[in-house]
């Protein structure tokens, strides 16, 4: 897998990264949250590692701050204490961290975080993402597909994904019709 771990404390970060590649993992060492926000968004990873404390961002806006841009696929996000109180870990789930970590850690401890974090990746493979741009009639709604030629929306994302589409009324659409139907709206609720 490959894995950003973000640790400024550079003998912590050594012996996770020690640890970490023995097995075939690749990582990356930033020393701060900021420079591993801008070094996710840049290319996601399929793991984050994360020390609690640091300067300029700590992990837990980190964290915060990443579940906000997934990548193509599930990233899984590791939170490393060194004093670790009940509130900790609770705002650390809160934020979006997978799971916590109290370091000293054994070796054995990080490596079987990551082999759940691999099982997750595998539960939800990444979403192809499609550079295409749709043409959409703006007259009727239907969409050009190149193999089928004018087709529904929902017929389109249903050959493309899978996805099977059920249609009903949201509140705002249904209050409208309501309105100029002259029903009462609590008719329908």
């Amino acid at each position: 897998m490959r894995i950003l771990l973000v640790e400024d404390d550079a003998v912590a970060a050594r012996y996770a990264e020690a640890v970490l590649a023995e097995r075939g993992h690749r990582m990356e060492w930033v020393k701060d949250g900021a420079l591993a926000l801008a070094r996710y968004l840049a290319s996601p990873f399929d793991a984050v590692v994360t020390d609690m404390a640091m300067p300029r961002m700590d992990g837990l806006e980190l964290v915060r701050r990443l579940r906000q841009h997934p990548g193509d696929g599930y990233t899984y996000m590791l939170l490393l204490f060194s004093r670790r109180e009940p509130d900790d870990v609770q705002a650390a789930f809160e934020a979006g961290v997978d799971d916590c970590l109290a370091k000293p850690y054994h070796p054995a401890e990080l490596l079987g975080r990551m082999r759940v974090a691999a099982r997750l990746r595998q539960l939800r493979p990444p979403i192809p993402r499609r550079q295409e741009i749709i043409r959409m009639c703006a007259y009727c709604q239907r969409v050009h597909d190149a193999q089928h030629g004018w087709l529904e929306v929902e017929r389109l994302v249903t050959q493309r994904t899978g996805v099977a589409i059920t249609h009903g009324c949201c509140p705002d659409c249904y209050h409208l019709a309501a309105a100029r139907q002259g029903l009462s709206a609590a008719a329908g609720s």
